[in-house]
């Protein structure tokens, strides 16, 4: 009887560590650590990986089709950076700051190639328009700004939240914008014609989080339920379902009707827009703060200052 026992707990201590190895497959080992949280990082189109270091004040460029050959190393002078993005051309890294200031880093140079002051507080979010020479400003003062990088004192400013912005996207034929902000308002806006076309106020509260989801305009929204909203071109609702058990903190697009959602709950899910079901991809201890996908691999950053990745598949 003794011998019984002894080989079922045996049996169930070799299957608990099968899962969670398995579970762990996907895991990318070469992730990085920082004794703060990793806000700012994202990819290029071709070569670059930027990511914080060194408490916000330094910005490691690495091209990563030869990491042994560059490391870009630039200096965010102690401004505390929130943001980044890079130009189409890969010659420049859009940063933005706490104290919002844009600056743009001359990629080849290594130097700062211009500072741009047009918002009064932190910049949330940065983000280039794909194949333009152009990119979107947001943040804490509620403005949203298109700047282009050669004559940025042409600048215009698209709209205003009353309140913070918390998040935006661009749709993929680069025609509209949609935003969200503190006020409670959900705003899409004409970038051709400078405008905006259509609002819905407190319909979603506590909106977190917010992507363009496929050729039709349609948008996904999390809020800080964990709930994920599906909306089609015109706002109205398609479909709604509760993913996490905390604040969605971002969605990422991973194929025409799959999407990735992260979450202060610890978690990553995977979901299915053509049955709305959400697969857990990642669980953890640690708040899930932004997340990037490049070449079918998730980054994505921890509170606990982790910057980790993991390998995606499109079943």
């Amino acid at each position: 009887m003794r011998n019984r026992i002894k080989h079922f707990l045996l049996f169930i201590c070799f299957l608990c560590h099968f899962i969670a190895s398995s579970q762990q497959d996907n895991i990318v080992k070469d992730y990085y650590k920082e004794d703060f949280t990793v806000r700012a990082f994202g990819y290029s189109k071709l070569h670059y990986f930027a990511r914080l270091s060194y408490n916000n004040q330094t910005i490691y460029t690495t091209n990563i089709l030869h990491p042994h050959k560059s490391i870009i190393i630039v200096s965010s002078k102690n401004n505390g950076v929130k943001t980044l993005d890079f130009s189409n051309d890969e010659n420049f890294l859009i940063t933005g700051t706490n104290t919002g200031n844009i600056e743009i880093w001359d990629l080849n140079k290594r130097i700062l190639f211009k500072k741009i002051s047009i918002h009064e507080k932190a910049i949330n979010k940065v983000k280039t328009i794909s194949g333009e020479s152009s990119f979107i400003s947001a943040g804490n003062d509620g403005s949203i700004f298109l700047v282009d990088f050669q004559e940025s004192e042409k600048f215009k400013i698209l709209g205003k939240h009353q309140g913070i912005v918390r998040d935006f996207d661009v749709s993929n034929d680069n025609n509209f914008l949609v935003s969200i902000g503190s006020d409670k308002k959900l705003m899409l806006w004409d970038l051709k014609e400078n405008k905006k076309t259509k609002f819905i106020d407190n319909v979603y509260e506590n909106l977190s989080s917010v992507k363009f989801a496929s050729q039709n305009n349609n948008i996904l929204l999390g809020n800080t339920d964990g709930m994920l909203f599906w909306l089609d071109s015109e706002l109205n609702l398609i479909k709604k379902t509760k993913v996490h058990d905390n604040i969605i903190t971002s969605i990422c697009r991973v194929s025409e009707n799959t999407f990735v959602t992260g979450s202060f709950d610890g978690s990553i899910k995977k979901i299915n827009l053509l049955d709305f079901t959400a697969k857990e991809l990642y669980s953890g201890k640690s708040y899930i703060i932004n997340m990037v996908i490049k070449n079918n691999k998730l980054t994505f950053s921890k509170q606990n200052g982790e910057l980790m990745s993991i390998k995606l598949n499109h079943k």
